[in-house]
């Protein structure tokens, strides 16, 4: 999967579409799955194929259309992503509500989660408070 780079093309009706690239104009296509929206595409490569998060979901691609697939719905965006060798670590957080004095989180909890690519291997970890900056509790 590292010689494959995901990026993501919004028209100029503000549809955004994930596409492929292998470096190569003939390799240079959109996976033609449809995402109701992306806020910035997050993502890390992962066992053969690149996790990452749309529209509130978790998913995965190995860089053709049958092989994009959903993998778990979150309530919140994803905002860290990082790979180990057998598992994906993110964090979700819930957005802040801007106020002039600073961005609060309406007393939200961010979660850390971890997954190997498969619904039933994606497990939340433990909660934190983003304006604390620490974890809050154990699940």
């Amino acid at each position: 999967m590292s010689s494959i780079l995901f990026f993501v093309v919004t028209d100029t009706s503000a549809n955004p579409t994930l596409w492929r690239s292998d470096g190569t104009s003939a390799g240079t296509k959109p996976i033609t799955r449809t995402f109701a929206a992306f806020s910035a595409l997050v993502g890390v490569s992962f066992a053969g194929n690149f996790m990452f998060t749309a529209s509130h979901q978790l998913w995965k691609s190995d860089g053709t259309d049958a092989g994009t697939l959903p993998v778990t719905n979150l309530s919140n965006g994803i905002h860290v992503f990082r790979s180990g060798s057998s598992q994906v670590f993110f964090s979700t957080c819930p957005s802040p509500i801007d106020v002039d004095s600073g961005a609060y989180y309406n007393n939200n909890l961010c979660t850390l989660w971890t997954s190997n690519g498969t619904a039933a291997g994606t497990q939340q970890i433990r909660d934190f408070d983003p304006r604390e900056g620490h974890l809050a509790r154990q699940r």
